[in-house]
C-alpha cells in the first residue's frame, strides 16, 4: 500500500482544534467535574500560566528524506503557530527520532495500533 504524507495545513488544523478541544474539556471538567480530585487538576491545569502546543509527527517512510521532513515539520510548525494564536503562547514541532535536549517527551511507532 502506498503511504502519503496529509496536507500540512490540514494536519496542523487537526493538532490546533485538538488543543483548542482539550482545553475546552479541562475547563469544563474544572466546573462540572463530580470527582473532586479530577475537578481539581481540571482547575490547577486551566489556571496555568502558559500554553505550549507540543506535536511529534511521524514521518512519512515511503517518501521520508532529511529534507523533506524538515520542509514538512517547518510548514506545520509555522501553520500551527498561526492556528493556535489565540491560546498557545508556544508550539513545538518535532520527529519521533528528534533527540531535543528541550523535548521531554519520548513517542514511538507502536506496530500492533497500525
Amino acid at each position: 500500500m502506498k503511504e502519503t504524507r496529509p496536507k500540512s495545513t490540514e494536519l496542523a488544523t487537526t493538532i490546533a482544534r485538538k488543543g483548542f478541544d482539550t482545553l475546552a474539556g479541562l475547563q469544563v471538567g474544572s466546573r462540572y467535574q463530580p470527582n473532586p480530585e479530577v475537578a481539581d487538576i481540571c482547575r490547577q491545569a486551566v489556571n496555568c500560566k502558559k500554553v505550549i502546543v507540543c506535536a511529534t509527527i511521524e514521518p512519512s517512510t515511503a517518501i521520508s528524506s532529511n529534507h523533506y521532513d524538515r520542509q514538512f515539520l517547518h510548514q506545520i510548525r509555522e501553520q500551527l503557530k498561526r492556528n493556535t494564536a489565540g491560546y498557545a503562547d508556544k508550539v513545538y514541532v518535532t520527529q519521533n527520532r528528534d533527540e531535543k535536549a528541550w523535548k521531554k517527551w519520548s513517542s514511538h511507532k507502536d506496530p500492533s495500533s497500525r
